[in-house]
């Protein structure tokens, strides 16, 4: 159980980035879809999540692919779940 949630902790890290990205939607999107400076935060991201929630990284991938705002979106609801899937559980 601890590893479990060590792994959650690991991949909590890369919602600072997820969450950075929606609080600055003017900054990182323009029409929908990622500019140059928001792809730079999902690219940060993308590498936490690929190594510590490898589960998640075709999300992550095709999110950087489709750059579109809902696909990170979708990718930050589904990285938040899991972070916080186990946080309540007592050992």
């Amino acid at each position: 159980m601890i590893d479990k949630v060590k792994y959650n902790t690991e991949c909590c890290n890369a919602l600072h980035y997820l969450h950075e990205l929606m609080r600055g939607i003017e900054l990182y999107f323009n029409h929908g879809y990622l500019n140059s400076e928001g792809v730079k935060l999902l690219n940060q991201a993308i590498r936490i999540i690929v190594e510590h929630c490898p589960e998640y990284s075709g999300l992550a991938r095709s999110a950087r692919k489709s750059r579109d705002l809902r696909d990170v979106e979708k990718l930050l609801v589904v990285v938040h779940d899991a972070c916080y899937e186990d946080s309540t559980v007592s050992t």
